[in-house]
């Protein structure tokens, strides 16, 4: 890594989005790339692990479609509201997917477009909400 670029041997340097710091030794770097077209840098790296605190009880989450999480406890995290929203545009991105030709650019734009975002909000609020549950 130079100056904010991944050099990767035959292919040159290519510009990365670095969300943390890379602490170890890199072993390996696999790239993907999504159905949406988005590509993804996964290093693989050699650190030392420090322990975590210990809890008090385990605890388990299922991830649902009324509510959000359900925890082992019988705790509900509800969705925000933005769901009910996306949901609504949504189904409205479907029936007009439905009316575009199969194999076309245009229908796969039009699918990348409308479900990313949704995608991504949900398993960002799914991440915080084990992050939030995991420090109780």
């Amino acid at each position: 890594m130079i100056n904010g670029k991944l050099r990767l041997s035959k292919i040159g340097d290519i510009k990365i989005k670095l969300h943390r710091q890379i602490i170890g030794e890199v072993n390996t770097l696999t790239i993907s790339r999504t159905a949406t077209g988005k590509w993804y840098a996964c290093f693989s790296i050699d650190t030392t692990i420090e322990p975590l605190l210990a809890a008090n009880k385990p605890i388990g989450a299922d991830a649902g479609l009324k509510d959000l999480l359900t925890l082992s406890d019988g705790t509900k995290i509800e969705p925000p509201k933005f769901f009910r929203q996306a949901e609504k545009a949504l189904a409205k991105a479907q029936r007009k997917l439905s009316a575009l030709p199969k194999g076309s650019k245009q229908r796969k734009q039009h699918l990348v477009k409308s479900v990313n975002s949704i995608l991504f909000h949900r398993q960002r609020l799914l991440s915080l909400s084990q992050i939030d549950i995991s420090a109780q």
